[in-house]
């Protein structure tokens, strides 16, 4: 059923009796993992005996400071509740880091470890043997870790120590992270002997500083191999690696293929009240007779030969007018923006350092550009655990400047390439590129809309999949990118734009589904400003993927993986319901020790006629920007809000039940390891969709939604509330059924103050 301008989303104003105190059940007595026996002892003890011997050298030589041991739990000790707290206080090792799931990094000092064994040995405590229940292993810090050498063969590390030297000898910088400490005099300690040998070594740091990792990485050029080698031995240092390069997105063998000279009409005059995308690209000619009406400014740090000015053009096209250089397709939106030109790529490869350093003056200097849109990527795919410092800087610069990038998934480009659905096993190697891993991005896919390798509507031959690292869903959305041979090939098959010179071109990639998306965003931020709704990333971002998951089937949990959570197809259907849905949104701020709800909550009658049965479709979208932590390595999210919404009626005791109703849209479970990743890391996923078909109707005569919020291990409380944004939509299962009417009436009868997102006025489409 289309879209109604008339039916707006409305946004429920909140109230005071929306927060109420949680009471938290007692914990019962600590649980044994493992059976603690002598034999289960003895082997710890020489763990922490085989840890301490291996670091002997590094307590001579730095003796104010810890070395760092890993301690990886069991399997079934991730959780929370299940953490060696208390041992680990008891000896002076709380964590400082994590790396993968269930693997905490310890500050060691010899005392410390002969102080752990001990208690290893001799404490038959319940709490303490429950704790010792929950170790894995123990092992120490080494240099293998600190240059991410550890689990490769003999050979693979001479044929990457061979390219790092390659590396330091062209003078590419390296990124250089230390180890982090929450108490103020180790930390303190930690950078003082690490400016030292900064100083010895002569290490050269970039004017470009990280926006991530609490300012403890640093942009680095060494002299040589052998100062690299040194500074890994040093155990201040965690990390130290090659800085990620960066390119436009492409598909080879052929990336434009000529049309021919775009008609002098096929971009009407732009008006005055646009909204604005940035593009982070190779740049627009600045007399470039197509787009200069639509070009507001060029922030270039990028000048020819360095650049064609090819990919940015093209990409620029899409975002100011895609459906007319497309032939007035209906699978492109038809909505405009004026373009912010920010020319950073060269015809090469650019670093991560000077890119994040070009991207932050572009902000700087335009702070009223909202969207940026990032059609640019790594040539592999990122970690399948860790998030990449390129992602976390732009997870950074988001939260400090108050902008949503919107990050292509990359493009895999070896031949052949994927058909649908896919017959073949690359082993991860098609996985998102780097940085389309950031959390606080919206990252794009792309699907096909004319048949060649892959049918309209299925996974484009080239579009990278998910997950994204620690198992987060990614791609979040997808739009048109095109469609190609399994060779890469395209004859109008590809999305059409335009090329420098005034030309129209045809290509491929999912850098030319991003500006699909960077154009509608732009455009529903400047709505809900026009409306004085203080808009914000994570509103703007709830809103595309509520869109796009009410538009999608329900899918199979590996097809999310390349189609993300749909696409979001037009401003109608991202602001306005059909006459048989009715979509609430709500801003919620949420607390420690206390949950959110909204109850009795009003659902339309005619999807609730008997008053005890709720038959209906149910989609509900939860996004919310939780603190994040590069010291955690997976656990690099720290706080996690669940959504509920479910019956809330007296049960047999007579007591009020929360019974949920609509499930997670969650990933499978492999194996055990799997399971942990699900439970741990898709998880405490910052974007959630739930979604729920009730054909036979769901017992309930009452109901509510329900916020919670929990913080990872270790993580303190916080004075300031955590936001989060919520959109539920009710959709009907029989054709006809007033919905939206019935919503509104329902409201009205339970006294919900709203307004609407958007109105006729207000809208451009």
């Amino acid at each position: 059923m289309p879209t109604n301008i008339e039916n707006p989303i409305l946004l429920v104003q909140p109230r005071n009796q929306d927060l109420k105190q949680r009471v938290i059940e007692g914990f019962g007595e600590p649980k044994e993992i493992v059976e603690v026996t002598s034999e289960f002892r003895k082997a710890l003890v020489n763990l922490i005996g085989k840890a301490a011997a291996s670091l002997q050298q590094n307590f001579i030589r730095y003796p104010k400071i810890p070395a760092v041991i890993t301690l990886r739990l069991h399997t079934d000790a991730m959780a929370k509740t299940h953490r060696p707290m208390l041992l680990l206080e008891r000896v002076g090792m709380r964590p400082i880091g994590t790396r993968r799931f269930g693997e905490l990094l310890l500050p060691a000092t010899a005392n410390s470890l002969r102080h752990l064994a001990d208690i290893a040995e001799k404490n038959d405590s319940k709490s303490i043997r429950a704790n010792l229940s929950t170790i894995d292993e123990i092992a120490p810090w080494g240099k293998d870790d600190t240059l991410h050498w550890n689990g490769l063969t003999e050979k693979d590390v001479r044929t990457t120590k061979r390219s790092l030297a390659k590396w330091i000898e062209a003078g590419k910088p390296l990124l250089v992270e230390r180890f982090a400490s929450d108490d103020t005099v180790t930390d303190e300690a930690i950078k003082q002997t690490l400016s030292q040998l900064f100083r010895e070594l002569k290490v050269k740091f970039s004017q470009t500083r990280t926006q991530a990792a609490g300012g403890s990485a640093n942009f680095a050029h060494l002299d040589s191999l052998e100062v690299a080698m040194i500074l890994a031995a040093c155990p201040c240092v965690r990390s130290l690696r090659p800085v990620e390069e960066y390119a436009p997105i492409e598909v080879r063998p052929q990336m434009f293929h000529l049309i021919g000279t775009a008609p002098a009409d096929i971009l009407p005059p732009p008006g005055n009240d646009l909204p604005v995308v940035g593009i982070v690209d190779s740049g627009i000619p600045k007399n470039d007779k197509m787009l200069k009406p639509w070009v507001i400014k060029h922030n270039t740090f990028v000048l020819p030969p360095e650049t064609d000015h090819l990919h940015g053009t093209f990409v620029a096209g899409l975002v100011v007018g895609a459906r007319r250089l497309n032939d007035n397709d209906t699978c492109f939106p038809t909505v405009q923006s004026k373009v912010l030109d920010v020319a950073t790529l060269s015809n090469g490869l650019t670093s991560a350092n000077e890119l994040l350093l070009n991207i932050e003056t572009a902000i700087k200097e335009n702070p009223d550009v909202k969207v940026w849109n990032c059609s640019f990527g790594s040539k592999q795919p990122g970690h399948i655990e860790i998030f990449g410092q390129f992602a976390q800087d732009l997870d950074a610069l988001s939260d400090r400047y108050g902008v949503l990038f919107i990050v292509s998934a990359g493009n895999y480009e070896t031949p052949p390439l994927r058909a649908w659905p896919p017959s073949n096993d690359l082993g991860g190697m098609d996985r998102i590129s780097q940085p389309a891993e950031s959390l606080r991005a919206l990252t794009v896919g792309s699907v096909a809309h004319k048949p060649a390798l892959v049918q309209p509507n299925e996974p484009s031959p080239f579009s990278r999949r998910g997950p994204g690292a620690a198992r987060t869903p990614k791609p979040d959305i997808i739009h048109r990118g095109g469609n190609c041979t399994d060779t890469g090939i395209f004859t109008s098959t590809g999305v059409r734009s335009l090329l420098p010179g005034g030309k129209i071109g045809e290509s491929v990639g999912t850098s030319f589904s991003a500006p699909l998306v960077s154009t509608l965003a732009a455009n529903v931020w400047q709505t809900l400003e026009r409306r004085n709704l203080a808009p914000n990333q994570e509103i703007v971002k709830a809103l595309l993927i509520h869109a796009a998951a009410l538009s999608s089937p329900m899918r199979k949990a590996d097809e999310r993986d390349y189609y993300g959570f749909g696409i979001p197809d037009s401003m109608l259907d991202i602001l306005f319901c059909s006459a048989n849905t009715f979509t609430l949104m709500f801003e919620a701020e949420l607390f420690d020790g206390i949950y959110w709800e909204k109850t009795p909550f009003p659902v339309p009658a005619c999807l609730h006629p008997n008053g005890n049965h709720l038959r209906a479709e149910v989609v509900m979208t939860l996004v919310y920007s939780p603190p994040l932590n590069g010291r955690h390595g997976a656990e690099y999210v720290r706080a996690n809000i669940d959504a509920s919404f479910g019956s809330y009626d007296p049960d047999n005791d007579g007591e009020l039940h929360h019974h949920g109703l609509v499930p997670l849209d969650a990933p499978r479970r492999e194996d055990l390891y799997e399971k942990a990743m699900v439970d741990h890391g898709f998880k405490w996923s910052p974007i959630k969709v739930y979604h729920g078909r009730f054909a036979r109707g769901k017992a309930g005569r009452n109901f509510r939604l329900k916020l919670e919020l929990l913080r990872r291990a270790g993580e303190p409380a916080q004075r300031e509330p955590q936001c989060a944004t919520v959109i539920i939509s009710f959709r009907s299962i029989d054709a006809g059924q007033p919905v939206y009417a019935d919503g509104v009436r329902a409201l009205r009868q339970a006294n919900w103050l709203t307004q609407p997102l958007a109105t006729r006025t207000h809208l451009r489409v």
